[in-house]
């Protein structure tokens, strides 16, 4: 005799949704395993994206947003509130560059 709420030997188990439809645990299996090699294709998408964004001087920021959900758009936001901050800019780095003449015949 098979325990309440077990399936029977000749009936597979099966799971049923909100809408009524109802799925084999083989298919349950199967769309758990899909969203999870979704969601690892989509963290590492992330973390390749916020990768290619980083910049010196900016580690506490890329670790920070490694580590948390932050979005590649946010962590790039987030760098140049940063090097606002820190007062880097463009009229800054043009400030303090060297100038050296280009192709300069002695």
């Amino acid at each position: 005799m098979s325990e309440p709420n077990q399936p029977s030997p000749t009936q597979p188990e099966t799971a049923a949704t909100p809408s009524g439809a109802t799925f084999t645990q083989a298919q349950v299996d199967a769309l758990v395993a899909a969203a999870k090699a979704d969601a690892i294709t989509g963290e590492a998408k992330r973390r390749n994206a916020i990768n290619a964004l980083a910049q010196p001087g900016f580690e506490a920021e890329l670790q920070t947003a490694l580590d948390s959900d932050q979005t590649p758009e946010a962590f790039a936001l987030v760098c140049m509130n940063a090097a606002k901050e820190r007062g880097v800019t463009l009229g800054a780095i043009r400030n303090s560059a060297t100038i050296t003449p280009i192709n300069r015949k002695h």
